[in-house]
C-alpha cells in the first residue's frame, strides 16, 4: 500500500467521502473546461479569422469585387516587407493557419501570413486588434485589420466560478449529512471502547440513515447479550468457586491431623498452593470486567500503603522519590491494590527488592514497579502476561507462582482503561508499570 493510500484509509468517513465526491467533480468540471475552453476559442478565432480572410481577399482584389468603396477600406498599400512586431506582441500561429486555409480555400493561396494583435488607439480608448497580413502571387504584402479574438481570461473566471459554485451545493450538504453518520459511529465506537461486560449501560438512541439506525440496534442487542453471558459466567465462577473452596477446607482440616509434621506441612502446603492458584484463576475471570465501585483514586496514599504493607513482611520495597497529593485516577482500590501487589510480588521475587516510580505523561498516569533482576528477553516480553506463561531461566516454575500475577495486573488495567507496559530497564532489571488515564 502506498503512503498516499495509507494516509486516505486513516482519515474519517467524512473526510473519505468529501474527498471522493470532491475528486469526481474536479475531473468532471476539468473536462467540461478544456472541452468549452477549446469551443470558445475556436469560435473567438473563427469570429477574426473570416473577416481577416474577406478583407485580405478584397484588399488584393481576389475578392471578385474590388470597388472604390472596399479601396477606400485599404489600411495602406501593399508593401514589399510584411509588418513588424512591436515590444510586446507577438505572432499567432493557430491565426495564421486557419486565414491561409481560408485563402486556400477561396482560391487565393497565400505564400506567407502575418497575424498579431495590436493595441488601438480609437476615439481616445484603447482597443485591441488583429493586423493580418499575406503574401500572394508578388513579393508584396497586403496587410488588413479585424476584431481581435476575445482573450480566454473572462471566460476561465467565469468556469471557475462555477466549478466553486457547483463544490459549495454539492459538498456541503455531503459534509452535513456524513458528519452526522460519522458522529453515530464515533458514539458506536466510543460506547465499544468503553464497554466492560456489564449490563448497566444506557442504549444507544437510534439515528441517522436506516442502515446506520440497524448497526446501532444490533450493537445494543449484541451489549445487552454479552452482559447476560458474562453475569451467567460470574454466576458460574462463583458457584465453582464455592464448590471448590469447601474441599480445600476440608482436606486443610484432615491435613492437620496427621501426625508426621514433615507430612503434615507438605500437605498444607499443596493445598494452599491449591487455593492459592484457584483464587488466582477466579480472580483473572472476573479482572477483565470493570467493577461499579470505581471512583477518584489518591495514589500517594495507595502506593504509601503498599510500601509500607510489604516491609512489615521484610521485604525492600520503597517508593522512589514524593508522590504528588493531586495525581488521581478513577480504579477501584481493591482492583489496582491486587494488580500492584502482584507487581511487587515478581520484582522482590525475581530481583529481591522494588522501587515503586509514579510519573505524569500527559494525560496519563505511570505507576512503574522496578527490580534489579534479570529482566526478561526480547522475545518473551510480548506473551509474558499471558495466562499460566512462566518463562524460561530465573522465571520459572521452581521459583514459585501460578503464571497468572502479570496476566491479572493487565486485565486488571485493560478494565479501567489503561494497559500494562513491561519494559527491560537500561541499567539492569525489568519495568513493569500500570498506565491509566488521569481522573
Amino acid at each position: 500500500m502506498t503512503p498516499g493510500m495509507k494516509r486516505f484509509r486513516d482519515l474519517s468517513l467524512t473526510a473519505q467521502l468529501v474527498l471522493i465526491v470532491a475528486a469526481a467533480l474536479f475531473a468532471a468540471q476539468a473536462v467540461n473546461f478544456a472541452l468549452l475552453l477549446r469551443e470558445t476559442r475556436a469560435l473567438a478565432e473563427s469570429r477574426s479569422v473570416e473577416p481577416a480572410a474577406v478583407r485580405l481577399l478584397m484588399e488584393s482584389g481576389r475578392a471578385g469585387f474590388a470597388g472604390e468603396r472596399h479601396r477606400r477600406e485599404r489600411l495602406r498599400q501593399p508593401r514589399p516587407q510584411p509588418p513588424e512586431t512591436r515590444p510586446g506582441e507577438r505572432r499567432l500561429p493557430r491565426i495564421e493557419a486557419s486565414i491561409a486555409e481560408r485563402l486556400q480555400a477561396a482560391g487565393a493561396p497565400a505564400r506567407g501570413v502575418r497575424a498579431f494583435v495590436r493595441r488601438w488607439e480609437r476615439h481616445g480608448r484603447e482597443e485591441h486588434v488583429l493586423i493580418a497580413a499575406a503574401s500572394f502571387d508578388s513579393e508584396e504584402w497586403v496587410v488588413t485589420r479585424a476584431r481581435a479574438p476575445l482573450p480566454a481570461g473572462p471566460l476561465a473566471a467565469r468556469l471557475v466560478l462555477q466549478t466553486l459554485i457547483i463544490f459549495a451545493v454539492t459538498l456541503l450538504p455531503l459534509m452535513l449529512f456524513a458528519r452526522r453518520s460519522g458522529r453515530t459511529l464515533k458514539r458506536l465506537s466510543g460506547a465499544a471502547r468503553t464497554f466492560r461486560g456489564r449490563s448497566d449501560s444506557a442504549p444507544l438512541t437510534p439515528e441517522g440513515a436506516a442502515d446506520i439506525r440497524a448497526l446501532t440496534e444490533e450493537f445494543n442487542a449484541m451489549r445487552a447479550r454479552i452482559a447476560a453471558m458474562m453475569a451467567e459466567k460470574d454466576q458460574m465462577l462463583g458457584a465453582i468457586g464455592h464448590d471448590l473452596r469447601t474441599p480445600l477446607a476440608s482436606l486443610r482440616i484432615r491435613a492437620e491431623a496427621v501426625e508426621d509434621d514433615d507430612e503434615r506441612q507438605a500437605m498444607i502446603a499443596s493445598i494452599e498452593d491449591m487455593h492459592g492458584d484457584l483464587e488466582d484463576i477466579l480472580l483473572l475471570a472476573r479482572a477483565g470486567r470493570a467493577d461499579p465501585d470505581i471512583s477518584p483514586l489518591a495514589l500517594s496514599q495507595l502506593v504509601d500503603d503498599l510500601a509500607a504493607e510489604q516491609r512489615r513482611t521484610g521485604r525492600d520495597v520503597s517508593v522512589e522519590g514524593t508522590v504528588a497529593d493531586d495525581i488521581f485516577v478513577r480504579a477501584n482500590t481493591a482492583s489496582l491494590r491486587r494488580a500492584l501487589r502482584n507487581l511487587i510480588d515478581n520484582a522482590v521475587l525475581y530481583g529481591g527488592s522494588a522501587r515503586i516510580l509514579v510519573t505524569q505523561e500527559r494525560d496519563e498516569i505511570r505507576i512503574a514497579v522496578q527490580d534489579d533482576g534479570p529482566g526478561i528477553g526480547k522475545a518473551d516480553l510480548e506473551r509474558a502476561a499471558d495466562p499460566f506463561v512462566r518463562l524460561e531461566s530465573s522465571r520459572n516454575r521452581q521459583t514459585g507462582g501460578s503464571g497468572l500475577g502479570l496476566a491479572i495486573a493487565r486485565q486488571v488495567a485493560s478494565a479501567h482503561g489503561g494497559r500494562l507496559d513491561l519494559s527491560n530497564r537500561s541499567e539492569g532489571g525489568l519495568s513493569a508499570a500500570i498506565i491509566l488515564p488521569k481522573a
